[in-house]
């Protein structure tokens, strides 16, 4: 079972916003690609990396171009936490829900 958090599905809004912004067309498809990749996660939870910047810590990420996907595996749900672009740090507040 996925259980995307309010900030995650915030987060996920707001990229696609700005790109939407200049190209609907790539917002869309950003969007179908992120659900398919989570879609994936929900079948192969652990198939995601861990976080390179906090590697001994139970969170997992699915890059999907611009976006990082960051998530928590507990027990038979997968908890999409935030939804950052690449570039950005995961900082811990952002990890609290």
């Amino acid at each position: 079972m996925v259980l995307w958090t309010e900030r995650a599905k915030a987060h996920l809004r707001d990229i696609l916003d700005v790109i939407a912004f200049d190209d609907p067309v790539a917002a869309r498809s950003l969007a179908r690609k992120v659900f398919a990749s989570v879609d994936r996660l929900a079948e192969f939870p652990h198939a995601g990396r861990r976080l390179p910047e906090l590697q001994d810590s139970p969170f997992r990420e699915r890059v999907v171009p611009p976006c990082r996907v960051i998530y928590q595996v507990r027990g038979d749900a997968l908890i999409i936490l935030v939804v950052l672009r690449t570039e950005r740090q995961p900082f811990p507040d952002l990890l609290e829900h």
